[in-house]
Formats: structure tokens, C-alpha cells, sequence
């Protein structure tokens, strides 16, 4: 999250690049996430800070189309979350 609202900062025009291995990784992981949450009968959501939301969301449609993300705010208060998978760390 910290390298992505970095880059997201440093981008004036919301244009967000990031070096390809991180963006190969993160997309590998979400992938791989995504199926596994599919194959258990879960809908996969990745929860991101809201800043970070459409442009992840753009990204990942491409190559995780079933994925959801959705921003910490989007969420209503009365709805209990299990984090079941993180993505974005050493592969």
C-alpha cells in the first residue's frame, strides 16, 4: 500500500505507474487470491484505502475481472470482515 499512495502522490495527473514487477507481482497475487476465495464459494474482495481504489480497480480488471475492490469506507459500520488472504508481499 505504501509504495502504491506514493506513487499515486508523486503523479499529479492520477496516471499511477509502477515499476512492471511490482505491478506483475501484485496482479499474480490477486489472481491467485481470487481463485482461491472462487474454488472455497467465497466472493473475492480486495479492501484497499480509498485513494487507492480505482486505480487498482482499473488494473485489476484486466487480468482478475470476478475480483471487487472496494475502499476501507465503503464498507458500513454493521459488517463484519475475515481477512482471509493479503497480497502485495514477498512472492
Amino acid at each position: 500500500e505504501r509504495i502504491l499512495l506514493q506513487a499515486l502522490q508523486n503523479n499529479a495527473n492520477n496516471n499511477t505507474s509502477i515499476e512492471p514487477g511490482i505491478a506483475e507481482t501484485l496482479a499474480r497475487q490477486a489472481e491467485v487470491a481470487s481463485k482461491q476465495h472462487e474454488q472455497m464459494g467465497l466472493t473475492p474482495v480486495l479492501l484497499v484505502p480509498a485513494p487507492l481504489r480505482a486505480s487498482l480497480s482499473k488494473f485489476l480488471r484486466r487480468s482478475v475481472p470476478h475480483l471487487r475492490v472496494l475502499s476501507h469506507e465503503e464498507l458500513p459500520d454493521s459488517k463484519t470482515i475475515r481477512v482471509s488472504s493479503l497480497i502485495g508481499g514477498q512472492a
